[in-house]
């Protein structure tokens, strides 16, 4: 087994290969980089071939880091209110996939964002999406309001300078999404690939002799995405994005976002409690949610490890100051809090408060 020359020296630092033959991707690890530059090939082979399945599996199956979404998506959430700009979360239904057609040993691709290594969709696809359900599907404007409504929305011709009065955001996930493999069975490859440079030959004929050859290839199983749209300065409205989202929420349910949409995949649904959820303190809703996935432990114990963990997650030191003062005010009103020796309590306890305490340091307001 091998990797790609540019990384063998770093494939000794990684897990051993499993049963599978595979090295699992470490769960700190960056998926699209894993995906793109550690996949493991037999010496000589350009292709995986039928080993495809158990090198999808060995990506694991929930992507990217909950510190750095969170992170990321409150920023943009900050952006949006400065610009006027109307955003949603949407929920996929089936499948989703991107960047299918990208070159890689598995025979297809897949589209990951640079910096937070999760399946995501390009400001440039979103604007495409609803530029076509605008100019070929939407029923309820005439010809030439349609045409009307793309030169505002969209900008001017290939001739034309002229940019659109809106700016459309890539589609991030609110939290690690889930992938995973899916197959397909085309019966005529050699037809595809060289019916036309040979043609009249059985092998490249489509015909019923053929046997269908399954493909795996890697999607996105379930992800929540905030799709955002803000109005350029000088040009557009918040009136504007409010309509074009309207507009976009009607595409992602018929047309669906991504490749495969013909058989259904990239399809999906406004999710109305995950935005509410998103209009939370941020702070307080990462607290609720550690609390409820480790739900057997008391709350500020849970608080308490996952500001221990090194890939927790509230790392800047301000994030950790105010889930301290918050542990600080649930364990007093809980009769938990031991600031001295001579109070009643547990041991652990105090362990816990002077904990507190030291994340605080000089910032114990």
């Amino acid at each position: 087994m091998s990797v790609l020359p540019l990384y063998a020296g770093a494939a000794d630092s990684l897990p051993a290969p499993d049963s599978s033959g595979f090295r699992p991707r470490p769960a700190d690890a960056h998926a699209g980089l894993w995906f793109d530059r550690f996949i493991e090939l037999e010496a000589g082979a350009r292709r995986l071939g039928n080993r495809a399945d158990a090198w999808i599996a060995s990506l694991g199956s929930a992507c990217g880091s909950e510190y750095l979404g969170v992170r990321e998506v409150t920023r943009r959430l900050e952006l949006l209110g400065s610009l006027g700009g109307k955003w949603g979360v949407f929920s996929t239904t089936w499948n989703f996939a991107t960047g299918l057609g990208l070159p890689h040993p598995l025979e297809n691709g897949f589209a990951w964002h640079h910096t937070l290594g999760v399946p995501y969709l390009s400001g440039a696809a979103v604007k495409g999406l609803l530029r076509a359900w605008t100019s070929g599907w939407s029923d309820e404007l005439s010809a030439e309001q349609r045409q009307v409504r793309e030169r505002e929305w969209f900008g001017g011709d290939a001739d034309s300078v002229s940019a659109g009065s809106l700016i459309f955001f890539d589609a991030l996930p609110v939290a690690p999404p889930v992938i995973g493999a899916d197959v397909i069975t085309p019966h005529y490859g050699e037809w595809y690939e060289s019916g036309g440079s040979k043609p009249g030959r059985p092998e490249s004929t489509p015909g019923d002799w053929h046997d269908p050859v399954p493909v795996s290839f890697l999607v996105t199983k379930r992800a929540d995405f905030l799709f955002a749209i803000a109005p350029r300065l000088g040009h557009g409205t918040a009136v504007d994005a409010d309509l074009a989202l309207s507009e976009l929420e009607k595409a992602l349910d018929y047309l669906g976002a991504g490749a495969k949409t013909a058989v259904g995949y990239g399809r999906m649904l406004r999710d109305p409690e995950k935005e509410r959820a998103l209009t939370e303190d941020p702070v307080e809703r990462a607290m609720r949610e550690v609390a409820e996935r480790d739900y057997r432990l008391p709350n500020h114990v849970a608080w308490l490890q996952e500001l221990q963990r090194d890939a927790g997650r509230w790392q800047e030191r301000r994030e950790r100051a105010e889930v301290a003062r918050r542990i600080r005010v649930y364990m007093r009103e809980h009769g938990c809090w031991r600031a001295d020796e001579s109070e009643p309590g547990s041991s652990k306890d105090l362990a816990r408060t002077r904990q507190v305490l030291e994340i605080l340091g000089d910032d114990q307001a």
